[in-house]
């Protein structure tokens, strides 16, 4: 019998911030299955302890027959695999930096959220992230030299707009800096400031994205923009500073003739003739060769801010799945996740790979997210069953996905739930493992963002009851 609603959102449906009820979900799978009650609630995104700090651990429950619920640390259960370091935002909002093979929880910079289970593709920077090499006091433009002040090593200024300009402070914010400059005087043009070398070797057709953080200190701030430039292009993408740090998000196709280079331009509008003293704060640049912007931005080394570093694909793997007793013949599946950027619909070179791959010798199911147009469901060794629902948005996302030896069901964000039969492809009785965040190999087919919530019963749940289940979102 398929779950009801009712019984599926007693799992679904873990306020963050409070204490899992491992016996709804126990309750749950009693119902279906007493002698093999088994199941999963992973709650990665935690709410806040007393005194407003926030809480980095995760909630693992998994459920077995007649027995009390058994907690697991996320090692117990999750096996992390990343060929390099990894930057995520801790609970004070400020970008850290983990090692190969430990898993990211993060928060969200702005908000202080925890928001989960960080998953991203592979990814080169090509920045001064962390901000290396300023120096306050004022700082020299148009390419001339200064042994006061100066803007982080690889960073220029092209252009003052005739206004004197000088680093205040550099402030440690974990494991970068923030950078406040003061602008003042009587304008006689805009003011340009190059936050990231040029990649010499840009080419038309090519994407590039561009992420960080800025802010105003003090002062009337005039309007400005931060975007990607070539040499015979700048597209504006106006800003209204505020008191509170805000997230830059930034891509374009380089449509020009002869692009020839791209580079971070942060630029200011200024009335000629104005008088202007005010203050501002930028944050963690980031210039990737890429449609799609990185969650967290990969930090370069220390010591080297201007080269060239490239962070691995996270690979989140549940490998002994008898610790869930896995039911390769019928299941559900409920994630909820965040994502603060999408593909363009444009772009052919990256998809958005979700959450659900496992596999045996011949045959195996998938979800993918196709831009921001459909979740699709691919089966079998060749994909030759497939199921599409309603699309990805920017923030909050609920998935509900079941199956059984007849069919298969998904609803994405509350839409009508849609149905296939299998026909001759069958899904696989056993499983290799269930990969969170992953649709292949291919280290460009990730959710890059966070996972909030996993959860598993090996039961199905059909027709409503599952689009109920998918529109349970809540506020990470």
């Amino acid at each position: 019998m398929p779950l009801s609603g009712s019984q599926f959102l007693a799992v679904a449906q873990e306020a963050p911030g409070t204490t899992p009820r491992p016996y709804g979900l126990r309750a749950l799978l009693a119902r279906q299955a007493p002698r093999s009650s088994t199941g999963l609630l992973a709650r990665f995104a935690s709410g806040y302890l007393l005194g407003g700090i926030p809480e980095p651990d995760p909630v693992l429950y998994s459920q077995r027959s007649g027995a009390m619920p058994s907690a697991y640390a996320l090692t117990d259960l999750i096996t992390t695999s990343r060929a390099s370091k990894a930057s995520y935002f801790d609970g004070l909002g400020q970008i850290r930096e983990a090692n190969n093979n430990v898993a990211l929880l993060t928060f969200d910079p702005l908000t202080l959220k925890s928001m989960g289970l960080l998953s991203q593709k592979a990814a080169t920077n090509t920045c001064n992230t962390r901000c290396e090499g300023a120096r306050v006091g004022t700082f020299a433009v148009d390419g001339a030299s200064s042994t006061v002040g100066a803007l982080p090593t690889g960073m220029s200024a092209p252009s003052n707009g005739g206004l004197t300009m000088e680093v205040t402070r550099i402030i440690p914010m974990g494991d970068a800096n923030a950078v406040e400059i003061r602008a003042r005087g009587i304008a006689n043009g805009d003011i340009r400031m190059y936050l990231a070398s040029g990649v010499a070797a840009a080419e038309q057709g090519d994407w590039y994205s561009t992420s960080g953080m800025i802010m105003a200190a003090a002062g009337v701030q005039p309007a400005c923009s931060w975007a990607i430039r070539s040499l015979t292009a700048f597209p504006s993408n106006l800003l209204g500073l505020t008191r509170s740090w805000q997230r830059v998000r930034s891509t374009r196709q380089l449509n020009e003739a002869s692009p020839g280079e791209a580079r971070i331009e942060l630029r200011f509008y200024l009335a000629v003739g104005q008088a202007y003293d005010w203050t501002f704060r930028f944050y963690i640049p980031a210039l990737e060769k890429a449609a799609l912007c990185s969650y967290a931005p990969m930090l370069p080394p220390v010591g080297s801010p201007t080269a060239p570093v490239t962070r691995a694909a996270d690979l989140y793997t549940i490998t002994d799945l008898a610790r869930i007793a896995f039911n390769g013949l019928a299941g559900t599946f409920v994630f909820r996740f965040w994502l603060d950027s999408l593909p363009l619909a444009t772009s052919t070179a990256e998809q958005l790979g979700l959450f659900l791959t496992y596999s045996s010798t011949t045959s195996f199911m998938r979800l993918t997210g196709r831009f921001n147009a459909a979740v699709r469901v691919e089966a079998g060794s060749d994909g030759t069953v497939t199921l599409d629902s309603g699309g990805l948005v920017i923030g909050e996302n609920t998935l509900a996905y079941s199956f059984s030896q007849e069919r298969m069901s998904l609803s994405v964000n509350g839409n009508d739930t849609v149905s296939a039969a299998w026909g001759s492809v069958m899904p696989p009785s056993a499983a290799d493992g269930l990969r969170l965040g992953d649709m292949s190999t291919a280290s460009s087919r990730k959710l890059n963002g966070p996972i909030g919530l996993f959860t598993y019963a090996p039961v199905e749940t059909t027709g409503a009851d599952l689009k109920a289940a998918s529109a349970a979102a809540l506020t990470m």
